[in-house]
Order: structure tokens, then C-alpha cells, then sequence
């Protein structure tokens, strides 16, 4: 095996034009210092996919992907590519790595809705990439299922081509039922756009640090039932942003979906220090900031368990200049059940969350009903403004794309706020560094040799600064110019 990986990489190099070359050297380390064993590269390209050409590049696509081996990374050089319904089946150890979020584009193509599908797989990463749904009108986006230990960084999801909203969820991420629970999922650091995320019938999840802005039409972050028998298992829902949710369940929902759906588990939830805004008039759309339970309390069901659930330390945010109307919600923070629907909220806390407003809507900011065991509320609290007090969102997925003997070149996901953002500040080691009015800075006059740390954070009209980002960090080379190929390609 060994053998035949090493004249893979041979043949691969081979094939590369000159200029190429310096590229996948980074890379080359990267991925072999991640393993003790060879790893291969698959190039694209080298199967016949070519970016910006507007022909679509699926077969070339699918064809790379079902040449690599285990424990390969398939890398997606800068461009856009278009494709749809790509196939990744029974595959382990596979990384799809781009040349970052604002650089790599895979556009979907045709009618079919699915972007890509990847079912029964283990230890995958999928980083620095940005999917162009392009005119998704129902479900659609990356829809996985029977997944193993997967993380999912670094990317955005878009709409080039954005139709109004109908009465169909629109998916970025999709996590749908299977054979079994998707187990140990990481989605972490993404700007999604239009579109929303959802992760049902799932064992260890984790969704934190994401940007999700106008999501549509259940849910900005959604847990749905889906099916009877399913169970949604240690959910860590955290510091995600989710602004202007044009949906009918919550920012955040956590729901039995459709209603009538029994013996469903939902255990171990923890909803924290998440920030919902709402910077216009969404028509009254009667949607909670945070809503759990079922969408018609008539409803009768069995076997429903909704159970150590954690809701504590978010932000509800109605902008200052805002004329948005909660319409017929129930309130901010919404339990829904009754004894029809048979099922109690048990070891349920809702704390110190706070709800920023301008002016009084008289809506409550807890309604949890069916209170179980061990309930408990504490310390919401609501606050009237009349002048911007939310940063903007923290920039997400911020990458090298070129390294020289003097620069480093960065990029980033933009960053988004009620108001605007006005320019980026970087800090080097830790220390302001620069500003930029755009998502990329060129940082010059650097040390050869010398290791760069980078962090970047978005400041608003009102001059209200944003969290750092995660870091990256970069060396100099000594001597000619090396682009470079995707960073931290880590499986986490």
C-alpha cells in the first residue's frame, strides 16, 4: 500500500506545472506530519476539474474523490467550481480543503438540490471552502448522514442567486436520519447566509463560534425530530451569532418535527452565551429567540423526553432603530408543551439571559410550560436602550493564502453588525497591528524565518470592537515566493 501511495505522489508532482509546485509543499507537511503513515493529496484539477470556466466539473469531482485513498486530503486550488450531487460514501479519513472561505468556491450546479452527500464515513474535515447554493428554493446544501467523528470549520455558505422566501427550509448544513445517531460532530467558526443549519438525530455535538444571518424558514440552529425512535444527544450550542431569523420555530429551536412524532429523546442541551439580533421589520414573523418543545401543544404524542436542558447567558437583541414586531410569539424564550402533548421540560434551567429592547413589547421573556423535576428560572432580565450597544460579530475563518520571504497574506469571513461594520483591526502577537476596510491584509516588511501569530476582530460605525478571532500563525520563509496551501488541518 505504501508503495502504491508513494508512486501516487509521484505521479501527482509529475503533473504539476512549475509554477504550481511551491503550493503544495506546505501542504505536503502538513498532511504528513498529521499521520506516521503516507497520506496522498488529490489535486482536482489533475482530474480535470477547471475553476472559473462556468462548466460544471462534477464528474471531475467525483472522480478525484473516489481515487483517493483513506487518509487523504482532496484540495480544492482557489477558483470557482461548479458541481452537484457529489457522492462520498464509506470513506474514513478523508479531509476537503480548499484554499480558504473567500477563495475556494463550490457552486452548485443544475436542479438537483444537494451540493454534496456523505453517508457512512468517519474522521472527516471539510475547511476553507464557500458553497454557493445558487438559487436554492427547498432543502438542499451538504447533507450528511451516519457520520463518525466529523468537523466542519473554517467555511461560508451562501446564495449567489437568492430567491424570495417560500414556505421550505433552506439548508447549509443538513444532518438527516440514518441507520444511526451522526456521533461526535464539530461545526465550528462558519458564516452561513441566507440558509440555516440543522443537526438532528445526533451524539455529541458541537456547534459554536458560527455566524447565521437570515435564516430561513424553521430555524437559524435547528434540532428536529424528524422521525419516531430518534434521539439528539449532548448538544453544546455556544457563542454563535443568529441575526434576522426569518423563521417560524426560534433562533435557536429544539423541536419534535413534525409534531406528532413519539418516543423521541431530547437530553443533554446546552444553549449558551448565544446572541439572536433583530435589525429590521421581519412582517411579525412569530418566531421565539430560543424555543423548545413542539410547534402545536394539541398534539397528542408518547414517549417524548425533553431533559437537562441548559439555557443561560444569551443575548437577545432588538436593535435600537429597528421597527421589528414579535407578532403573536409567545415570548423570547419559549417551552412549549401541554398535558395533550405529554411531556414536561425536567431538569430545566433558564438563567441569566439577557433581552436588550427598544422600548416594551410586553411580551414575557420565560414561558416554560409543563414545568418537570428540577426546574429552575433565575435572573432574566430585560433592559431598554435607545443607542447601539452590540459589537459586530466576531470574523470567522481567518486564513493565510500567501507567504512570501517578506508578507504574509491574510483572509477572512466578513464580519456583520446591526449597524455596520466600518474596518478590521489586526493584531500580530498579540499587539494591534493594522486596520483594513476589507477581508484580507497584507502584512509586509516581516523577518525571514520568523513565526507571525494573527488574530483579527470588526469594529462598528459606533466604534464598538468585536471579540478576537481564533488565531493563526505563519512562518517566513527564507528565499523565493511560496503561496500556500490550505492551514490547520486539524481533525478536532
Amino acid at each position: 500500500m505504501k508503495q502504491n501511495l508513494f508512486k501516487l505522489w509521484i505521479e501527482y508532482f509529475r503533473s504539476l506545472p512549475l509554477r504550481r509546485f511551491p503550493r503544495l509543499i506546505p501542504l505536503f507537511l502538513v498532511v504528513c506530519t498529521a499521520t506516521p503513515s503516507v497520506a496522498a493529496v488529490i489535486d482536482v484539477t489533475t482530474y480535470g476539474a477547471i475553476p472559473n470556466d462556468s462548466v460544471d466539473d462534477s464528474l471531475a469531482i467525483q472522480n478525484a474523490i473516489d481515487a483517493a485513498p483513506a487518509n487523504s486530503t482532496i484540495y480544492f486550488p482557489k477558483g470557482t467550481y461548479l458541481l452537484a450531487d457529489i457522492k462520498i460514501n464509506n470513506r474514513s479519513g478523508l479531509t476537503l480543503a480548499g484554499d480558504g472561505s473567500t477563495l475556494t468556491i463550490l457552486k452548485r450546479s443544475g436542479d438537483y438540490p444537494n451540493i454534496v452527500e456523505l453517508n457512512n464515513s468517519t474522521d472527516t474535515l471539510i475547511t476553507q471552502f464557500s458553497f454557493d447554493t445558487n438559487g436554492l428554493v427547498v432543502y438542499g446544501g451538504f447533507a450528511l448522514a451516519d457520520i463518525k467523528r466529523i468537523t466542519i470549520t473554517k467555511n461560508r455558505f451562501f446564495d449567489s442567486n437568492k430567491q424570495p422566501v417560500g414556505g421550505y427550509d433552506r439548508f447549509a448544513w443538513v444532518f438527516r436520519r440514518g441507520g444511526f445517531p451522526s456521533e461526535d460532530i464539530l461545526i465550528s467558526d462558519n458564516l452561513i447566509e441566507d440558509l440555516q443549519l440543522s443537526v438532528g438525530f445526533g451524539l455529541r455535538v458541537r456547534i459554536e463560534r458560527n455566524t447565521v444571518v437570515r435564516p430561513v424558514a424553521t430555524a437559524g440552529i435547528g434540532v428536529f425530530s424528524d422521525n419516531d425512535n430518534t434521539p439528539a444527544l449532548d448538544y453544546t450550542i455556544q457563542n454563535n451569532l443568529i441575526v434576522d431569523p426569518v423563521v417560524s420555530g426560534g433562533g435557536i429551536a429544539i423541536h419534535l418535527d413534525p409534531t406528532n412524532n413519539n418516543n423521541i429523546t431530547m437530553k443533554g442541551f446546552r444553549i449558551l452565551d448565544n446572541i439572536i439580533v433583530y435589525t429590521k421589520n421581519l412582517n411579525g414573523s412569530p418566531a421565539s429567540a430560543i424555543r423548545l418543545g413542539t410547534g402545536n401543544n394539541n398534539q397528542a404524542t408518547t414517549g417524548n423526553v425533553f431533559d437537562d436542558i441548559v439555557i443561560q447567558n444569551n443575548v437577545i437583541y432588538k436593535d435600537p432603530g429597528s421597527p421589528y414586531d414579535f407578532g403573536d410569539v409567545n415570548a423570547i424564550i419559549f417551552g412549549n408543551s401541554s398535558a395533550i402533548a405529554n411531556f414536561k421540560f425536567n431538569n430545566t434551567n433558564v438563567s441569566n439571559n439577557r433581552i436588550y429592547y427598544n422600548g416594551g413589547w410586553g411580551l414575557p421573556i420565560v414561558d416554560i410550560r409543563e414545568k418537570g423535576v428540577n426546574y429552575v428560572e433565575s435572573k432574566n432580565l430585560a433592559y431598554a436602550i435607545s443607542s447601539d450597544v452590540m459589537p459586530p460579530s466576531v470574523p470567522t475563518a481567518v486564513t493565510t493564502t500567501y507567504i512570501a520571504d517578506n508578507q504574509i497574506d491574510l483572509a477572512w469571513n466578513a464580519s456583520v453588525d446591526n449597524i455596520g461594520v466600518y474596518r478590521y483591526r489586526i493584531y500580530r502577537n498579540g499587539v494591534a497591528n493594522s486596520y483594513s476596510t476589507i477581508t484580507s491584509y497584507v502584512d509586509k516588511n516581516l523577518q525571514p524565518r520568523v513565526s507571525y501569530t494573527y488574530t483579527v476582530t470588526a469594529i462598528d460605525l459606533s466604534g464598538i470592537e468585536s471579540s478576537q478571532s481564533y488565531p493563526v500563525t505563519a512562518t517566513v520563509p527564507s528565499g523565493t515566493a511560496s503561496p500556500v496551501a490550505p492551514s490547520n488541518l486539524t481533525l478536532k
